[in-house]
């Protein structure tokens, strides 16, 4: 466990770079509280609920969307829109939002508007992020990435900054292997600042916390789980191997991250809490029987997680990771689906939470012929009930 004082500081500017005044550093600092003021409201309004599915009706009346990739005819992944009515069985067509001949490579969607990011590797080496709002004839361009493709955006609470990665491609790495390092954007004024004071340090696949102050991250080197202090630069690492980001639990400093574990002969991979303000860790996935835990979530109350579960041993041992639910505490765990044998294997994709903490949406992927097309399906939590929303389709996220 690591922790340090260094204060976000911004380098000389570059073309790609701006350098951060006094100034901008009040207004940052101003801008930070405002996005807690907004996380405590957004976490306030869902309430402290006993279980899943009993969220607040106002997000319920909002309007959902099902965000998905699948590939097109030329095999490139695109982004597609689907309306979603949770209690009606009618599913429209989807409606397809990128044609890009290079495709997508990742996407997010903003926490306060029907606001879709997306990133794009182009030939050259280079790469955008593109966003796009519901309602929109058409995506456009959010900023063009020169040094080298930008990925994974993730827009803050309040949606003034966003956070994402950059890998600054030259003639000795690729995009893909060139050290990915963590910037801030400006989304008023389209200005990139570095995310930490050490130009040499790496990370990738940043989260924000519900009050907008601290970024969760992955550290290559050394490997691990870290988290950031915007404000203060307090760093915390917390040691994993498995290459997953922290998520943060919904308002308060505590995270929730995959580790892989020797047990015997066996290699498990369990899910830890870890606060960062206290620095204490629990293992969460202590079972009867040996698991491979990861892709945690919260429901939108905290009270709950989502994840993705495979049993190396006993009666319900397979293939595929099955969806599972369980307490903040790792107690009352108990499966969502159950589809493992020689004619029924599936593999349960990354469950996202709706923002009533009413339905779960995920892919599914059979594991077994003929017919193994990925799908997007939606649950409904309470009464274990499961819907086919799109086919082929992959990777899906709400938006509201």
């Amino acid at each position: 466990m690591h922790s340090g004082g260094n204060k976000l500081t911004v380098f000389p500017a570059t073309d790609y770079e701006q350098t951060m005044s006094n100034l901008d550093r009040s207004v940052l600092a101003t801008t930070l509280l405002c996005m807690a003021l907004v996380g405590f409201f957004i976490v306030w309004s869902n309430g402290q609920n006993d279980m899943p599915g009993t969220g607040s009706e106002a997000s319920a009346a909002s309007p959902l969307y099902a965000l998905f990739s699948a590939l097109d005819e030329d095999g490139m992944e695109q982004l597609f829109l689907l309306s979603v009515d949770p209690v009606s069985p009618a599913t429209p067509d989807p409606q397809q939002i990128t044609d890009l001949p290079t495709g997508i490579w990742d996407f997010s969607v903003a926490s306060t508007a029907p606001i879709i990011y997306f990133s794009v590797l182009k030939p050259d080496g280079t790469g955008e992020l593109w966003q796009y709002t519901v309602g929109d004839p058409a995506p456009k361009i959010l900023i063009a990435c020169a040094e080298g493709p930008c990925s994974n955006p993730a827009a803050g609470p309040s949606d003034a900054f966003m956070a994402f990665t950059q890998r600054v491609v030259n003639d000795f790495s690729s995009p893909m292997t060139s050290p990915p390092r963590l910037r801030l954007l400006s989304m008023q004024e389209r200005s990139i600042y570095p995310v930490f004071a050490d130009s040499q340090k790496l990370g990738l696949e940043p989260h924000w916390s519900h009050d907008g102050l601290w970024l969760s991250f992955v550290s290559p080197d050394p490997p691990g789980v870290g988290a950031y202090q915007l404000e203060s630069g307090e760093e915390r690492l917390f040691a994993s191997t498995t290459g997953e980001s922290g998520v943060w639990r919904p308002g308060g400093s505590q995270l929730i991250f995959s580790d892989m574990l020797q047990t015997g002969d066996l290699y498990e991979t369990h899910l830890y809490r870890y606060d960062v303000v206290s620095e204490e860790s629990v293992d969460l996935s202590l079972h009867e029987f040996p698991v491979e835990d990861n892709n945690g979530v919260w429901s939108p109350d905290g009270q709950w997680l989502a994840l993705r579960r495979k049993e190396l041993d006993g009666p319900r041992a397979g293939l595929g990771k099955q969806l599972w639910l369980m307490r903040a505490d790792g107690s009352d765990a108990r499966p969502l689906t159950h589809d493992i044998g020689p004619e029924n294997e599936i593999d349960y994709g990354a469950p996202v939470w709706s923002p009533d903490g009413r339905y779960l949406l995920y892919h599914r992927f059979p594991l077994r012929g003929p017919d193994i097309t990925i799908s997007v399906w939606l649950m409904d939590v309470e009464a274990g009930e499961q819907r086919l929303l799109a086919a082929p389709g992959q990777r899906p996220l709400w938006v509201q």
